[in-house]
């Protein structure tokens, strides 16, 4: 970091014609200038690193809910394939036991699986669909989070230097000149 107070006491000390009330003015309104600026990138630090961690913690909570929704989905999914292999297996034993065969058979156990694969396309679909709704929901915090880290002040040394040296001028222009008699 640079080093304001030893520039700004060299700066003071180096005003030629000033008192030393002037000097301790010069140095009084710097130290006050640093000890804003230092308060103000603490503030912005802490502030910054603030939102960072409630953008983690809401990221974390989208994750979880993905997590949750793919979860869901693969159950969902493993159930239908069991209840598709129950009505498979009801379906042959129905069609032995009253001497149903051949084609009509097979396309009622294809009616079955149709019907199966039908519901689990549908599972999946939905599944990426609410994914899809999650990311961009991640993507909407994550430009948030950017946005009100862009309002944010964060202080600028240069302003605070552009500041002391403004209040050093103003205090050596407000100091009577010496004239050059004699």
């Amino acid at each position: 970091m640079f080093d304001f107070g030893s520039l700004f006491s060299s700066f003071a000390s180096g005003v030629k014609g000033a008192s030393s009330m002037q000097h301790l003015m010069v140095g009084l309104n710097a130290v006050q200038s640093l000890t804003q600026h230092s308060q103000q990138a603490d503030a912005y630090s802490r502030t910054s690193a603030a939102l960072d961690e409630s953008l983690r913690n809401t990221l974390t909570a989208f994750d979880e809910r993905k997590g949750e929704v793919n979860d869901k989905a693969t159950q969902e999914k493993m159930e239908r394939a069991k209840q598709a292999a129950k009505d498979s297996a009801s379906q042959r034993l129905a069609s032995g036991e009253n001497a149903i065969g051949g084609p009509l058979a097979a396309r009622l156990l294809r009616d079955i699986q149709f019907d199966a694969g039908h519901d689990v396309s549908m599972i999946e679909a939905n599944r990426k669909s609410e994914n899809k709704q999650i990311e961009r929901e991640k993507s909407g915090a994550r430009l948030k989070t950017q946005s009100e880290k862009n309002r944010l002040h964060k202080p600028s040394g240069l302003n605070t230097f552009l500041g002391i040296a403004n209040s050093g001028l103003q205090i050596y222009s407000k100091t009577p000149k010496k004239s050059k008699e004699g």
